[in-house]
């Protein structure tokens, strides 16, 4: 039988999908109207399946199922911290006055770390000459990213879908990168949550910052006009015992299209290796500075995460724990932001309005995996109003950059592979 015509999974199947999948999952009661399951092995990508879905989330709308869609007007868009220059955050106050008018997606994760065990612990490093250099050895440490999806089930936001950073907007093609999925993929991942180019989206992680400023930095490049993130997250929002929600909503009450034109696309706002090393190579010293986003301890090569340690050559350090505030989280007040890059030579004050004004051209940053490095970019582009046009995130980032060894790409026959140098 043809999977788009399985009409008999009924509301009986699909719970029972769920709850053996999650025992400790509640679900809404639309979902006795059901007629697909959540965890559906159909692609979402299917045109066939998006057209099936239209036609039934229609039908729940006419029997009054359906979540109703309601535009944020454009003077609430403006209610946030405050602040009109912090255009990307919203409060947790503005967020409880507005929670039936967006839509709202939980991306908490975190990244966990280990020292390695196996014997293949040895730093590998090459300088400008491709000279070794193994007068120190760092042992490494393995990285575990993490989607927090029990937390989730256990308490969320009121209205809240779950998007796991790990897997539901990561291309697992990319060879173990998690770098974001390609435009048509991520827009049908999108659509399953809810959201679409008419309602405001707020994004909340557990008030590190860091992953809700990823799916900020992806909504925002593949053409979503109003993006926001929850300055805070679930850690403020709980600290100030707003209400919390365990209920997971039915993937068709939700479900919404999401088809930015392809002219919405800001394809500047990420670069590859090869990007990064047109700009190491240059003559021109002001085209972009580099950000490493990641800790002192990796800058300096003191601590290892991929087979070599160190940086990028000429690389400035902003971690992006400087940021945020570790006891409330959330981003840390702007004077504070703006002492931060100006102190890294990032950009300069004008001692008068207090406005900034980029060293160079382009803001490239990169961490690990490309997720710490959007918290820089969100800072500069949303807290300090530095273009979007003049930041782009280097998706591959040091999981990428630093598992060269001397050779990835080939020019023509016989020419040699490209170097993509560190240093420490």
């Amino acid at each position: 039988m043809d999977k788009l015509g399985r009409r008999s999974a009924t509301c009986l199947t699909w719970i029972s999908y769920v709850r053996a999948e999650n025992p400790s999952t509640k679900l809404d009661p639309s979902a006795h109207k059901c007629f697909l399951r959540e965890h559906s092995e159909l692609p979402l990508q299917d045109e066939r399946l998006r057209r099936y879905r239209r036609q039934y989330a229609n039908g729940f709308a006419r029997d009054g199922l359906a979540r109703v869609s309601r535009k944020v007007t454009t003077a609430a868009a403006a209610e946030n911290t405050g602040s009109t220059q912090r255009h990307g955050l919203v409060s947790t106050e503005w967020l409880e006055s507005h929670l039936e008018e967006v839509v709202i997606l939980d991306i908490r994760g975190r990244v966990g770390k280990q020292r390695a065990s196996d014997e293949n612990t040895h730093s590998i490093n090459a300088d400008n000459n491709n000279n070794h250099d193994d007068d120190t050895i760092v042992p490494l440490t393995r990285t575990e990213y993490v989607a927090k999806h029990d937390a989730y089930l256990e308490a969320h936001i009121p209205g809240a879908q779950f998007v796991d950073w790990t897997r539901d907007i990561a291309d697992d093609r990319s060879g173990g990168l998690y770098n974001v999925l390609p435009h048509d993929e991520f827009c049908a991942a999108m659509e399953r949550v809810g959201v679409s180019l008419d309602r405001r989206v707020v994004i909340y992680d557990d008030g590190d910052m860091l992953f809700a400023t990823r799916l900020w930095w992806c909504l925002s490049m593949y053409g979503h006009p109003d993006v926001t993130v929850l300055n805070g997250g679930m850690r403020r929002w709980t600290a100030e015992q707003r209400p919390v929600s365990d209920v997971t909503p039915c993937t068709l009450t939700v479900y919404s299209e999401f088809m930015p034109d392809t002219s919405a696309i800001t394809a500047s706002l990420r670069v590859n290796a090869s990007d990064v090393l047109n700009v190491l190579h240059q003559n021109e010293p002001l085209l972009a500075t580099l950000v490493d986003a990641r800790s002192s301890l990796q800058f300096s090569g003191k601590e290892r995460r991929a087979a070599r340690r160190g940086r990028i050559p000429g690389a400035v350090n902003v971690p992006y724990k400087l940021l945020v505030d570790s006891e409330r989280g959330g981003f840390r007040d702007d004077s504070h932001i703006r002492k931060v890059f100006q102190d890294a030579g990032v950009c300069a004050v004008d001692d008068g309005d207090q406005s900034v004004v980029l060293k160079r051209a382009k803001v490239i940053a990169y961490c690990n995996g490309g997720v710490a490095s959007t918290c820089v970019l969100f800072a500069l582009h949303c807290i300090l109003g530095v273009p979007a046009s003049s930041i782009a995130n280097y998706d591959g980032s040091w999981n990428e950059w630093g598992n060269f060894a001397h050779q990835q790409q080939h020019g023509g026959e016989g020419a040699s592979p490209p170097v993509y140098p560190v240093e420490h």
